[in-house]
């Protein structure tokens, strides 16, 4: 009996070592399960700190963001009003470059066209004298032809070089007076 005894101690022993193996393990879960709540309410605490301070930083970013665009506006219109005096300033200088090369320029096609026009007028003189000459000799000689061809018929015979050259200068004499050569 001993044996059983034994056996019966082991059993209790080892049923008493797993009941309060059961109950440690129980008031673990029960802690565990404490501690999980207490988690969960940390986590919880701190995603609305976390979201309490990006609504802030998004908030403070907004603001930001809106200061820069009055300030960058702000910085555009004085940019641009300057930018606008400065072009202001360039374009009086750039007038008064070019009304100065202008009144130059004015005055040197003045004298380019005045020495174009003189020489194109003495050329034009060159060739209307040259063209007087050329059709008063022309005129000239169907003159002393047509002198010479009327001498041979009103006379029949034909004149010597003297005869002939007097009665040319009196036929253009006549011809310039009633004609106008």
């Amino acid at each position: 009996m001993n044996i059983d005894l034994i056996a019966l101690l082991a059993i209790v022993s080892l049923s008493v070592a797993l009941i309060a193996a059961l109950v440690a393990y129980v008031r673990m879960q029960r802690k565990l399960e404490r501690f999980q709540e207490e988690e969960d309410a940390i986590k919880a605490k701190a995603r609305q700190k976390a979201k309490a301070i990006l609504d802030n930083a998004q908030e403070a970013a907004f603001q930001i963001a809106n200061e820069s665009v009055l300030t960058a506006e702000e910085n555009r219109q004085e940019i641009k009003a300057k930018l606008g005096e400065v072009v202001g300033r360039q374009l009086k200088e750039y007038q008064k470059m070019v009304h100065g090369a202008s009144g130059n320029i004015e005055a040197e096609v003045a004298k380019t066209i005045e020495l174009k026009m003189d020489t194109a007028f003495k050329e034009a003189q060159v060739e209307i004298a040259s063209y007087k000459k050329q059709r008063a000799a022309e005129i000239d000689n169907q003159a002393k032809q047509a002198v010479k061809q009327f001498s041979r018929e009103v006379l029949g015979k034909s004149l010597d070089l003297a005869q002939h050259e007097d009665l040319v200068i009196q036929a253009l004499e006549k011809a310039k007076r009633e004609y106008g050569f």
